[in-house]
This record gives C-alpha cells, sequence and structure tokens, in this order.
C-alpha cells in the first residue's frame, strides 16, 4: 500500500492519466494478493485481510474521482480555474490516503 501512497504524491505532484491508471492498477493487485491471502487465512489474520480488503475497495471506489480530477487539471487553462481544479484533485488524493492508510 506504500506503493500507492507514494505514487499519490506523484500524483499531486504531476497530474497525469497514467499516474491515475498506475494507480488504479497498483491497487487492482493489491486486491488480488490480498484475497488469495484472505481466503487460506483464520482467525485474527482473516479479519486484518478483511479490513485491508474493505479499504482498498473504498480507494477503488475513488478511482473515477481521481480520474475527473486529474482531467480538470489537465484541460482548464485559464489560471483562476486551473487552481480551482489542482485544489479539487488535492481534496481527491486526500479522500483517496483517508481510505487507503490505516487508522
Amino acid at each position: 500500500m506504500t506503493a500507492v501512497l507514494s505514487k499519490l504524491d506523484m500524483l499531486e505532484e504531476a497530474p497525469s492519466m497514467e499516474q491515475v491508471e498506475d494507480i488504479e492498477n497498483e491497487i487492482i493487485e493489491l486486491v488480488e494478493e490480498v484475497l488469495a491471502a484472505h481466503k487460506k487465512s483464520r482467525g485474527p489474520l482473516r479479519t486484518l485481510l478483511g479490513a485491508i480488503i474493505s479499504r482498498l475497495g473504498r480507494g477503488m471506489d475513488r478511482i473515477g474521482l481521481l480520474r475527473s480530477s486529474v482531467l480538470r487539471v489537465l484541460e482548464t487553462t485559464e489560471p483562476a480555474a486551473r487552481e480551482r481544479a489542482a485544489a479539487a484533485l488535492r481534496a481527491a488524493i486526500r479522500v483517496m490516503r483517508e481510505d487507503l492508510a490505516p487508522g
């Protein structure tokens, strides 16, 4: 999950649709790995893995928000509108971090 969080940092610095796609692919890979481990686990570990799956699912739900926020930043040319779009992107990234980061 650290890789996703660092990719979110890069997205904030240099918004691109490629970055959003990388983040989405990273989350998909993590979901597959955690699901495989979850199927084999028992007890407290299974509960923990279930919580991680839930967080990753919320992260996947936010990909559309990230994608649309990045598009707005990339397509906007007027400075004030671009700053508003960048602020919306920062907010979307913050929400994604809150969904993914523990505690």
